[in-house]
This record gives C-alpha cells, sequence and structure tokens, in this order.
C-alpha cells in the first residue's frame, strides 16, 4: 500500500466514497492486491472502486479483486502495448465467462499534446476503435452480447451513479 501522500488520498477516496458513495477510479498497478485490501478495510462498497489498468497487474490480483467484489476498469487498448491487446482481452473474456461482467468495464486512455500549433492524439486511434476492433474480439473469444451490453451500459451506468 503507498505511504505518505498516496495513503493520505486513499484515505481520503475511502471517506468521500462511503459518505456520498461516489465513485472512485484508482490506477491499481502495481500493488492491485494492497489496494482490494485497504478498500476493504476501509468498508468502502467495493462496486464503487473501479481499479484501472488491471490488464497488467498478476492474474491471481485480478481474480482477487473481483473475487472481492471491485470492479475493474480495462483501458489497455490501441495505446501502449505495455501488455498485448489479445491477452486483454482473454482476460475479459475469461472473468465473462467466469460470471464477473457485472464488475468490468472497458475505455481507453487517450490524450492530446500541442505540437507545434496542432492538437495532435498521442495513441493512433479513436474511442471508436474500441467499438470496430476490440467488441467483434470479445465476441470472437466467446463474450455473449448481452455481457458486452451490461459491461459498456449497465456498469458504467451503476458505477456513475450517486
Amino acid at each position: 500500500m503507498p505511504t505518505g501522500a498516496e495513503r493520505k488520498m486513499f484515505k481520503a477516496a475511502a471517506y468521500v466514497c462511503g459518505q456520498l458513495n461516489v465513485p472512485v477510479n484508482v490506477h491499481c498497478c502495481p500493488g492491485l492486491r494492497s489496494q482490494v485490501d485497504f478498500f476493504a478495510r476501509e468498508k468502502v462498497n467495493p462496486i464503487k472502486i473501479a481499479f484501472a489498468h488491471p490488464e497488467i497487474c498478476c492474474w491471481d490480483d485480478i481474480r482477487y479483486a473481483v473475487g472481492n467484489g471491485f470492479s475493474l476498469n480495462f483501458t489497455n487498448f490501441a495505446g501502449e502495448n505495455v501488455i498485448p491487446e489479445d491477452i486483454t482481452v482473454a482476460q475479459i473474456a475469461w472473468l465473462a465467462k467466469a460470471g464477473y461482467d457485472r464488475q468490468i468495464m472497458i475505455s481507453r486512455d487517450f490524450a492530446y499534446f500541442i505540437r507545434g500549433n496542432k492538437l495532435v492524439p498521442h495513441f493512433p486511434h479513436a474511442y471508436d476503435y474500441i467499438f470496430s476492433v476490440v467488441v467483434p474480439k470479445l465476441v470472437s473469444a466467446g463474450v455473449k452480447l448481452s455481457q458486452i451490453e451490461r459491461i459498456f451500459s449497465e456498469n458504467t451506468r451503476r458505477y456513475l451513479s450517486f
């Protein structure tokens, strides 16, 4: 678990989440398991905590997080190739087939930079990449359309409501 200022931020996030039921999105790497344990100790609603970039964490920690009711926000698509996209798709497919589809969200990192006098995307693809490339990969990997609908609509709506 982080120490110092990071620990204070985690404590503040847990407090606000507990008091107002607001969602908290945490960059979980490294340390997914210790972060799960921290939020569990703080007794926050686990569905309101989403761990971003879980795809780069160890598989045991990913399963530990969903097994404890926490949400995962997979974001490593069409960007920096930290982990091969097909592995991320396989992780999501396994989790969906195992019944954790209510705890999965999918997005992607996206950023613009100014180069010269132009606004230039840092990553080569926009958000539509998720629907034009990733969703067909998920379907090919055996994720049901009803689960995909849940991942993109129901889960996000539930997570963001407060």
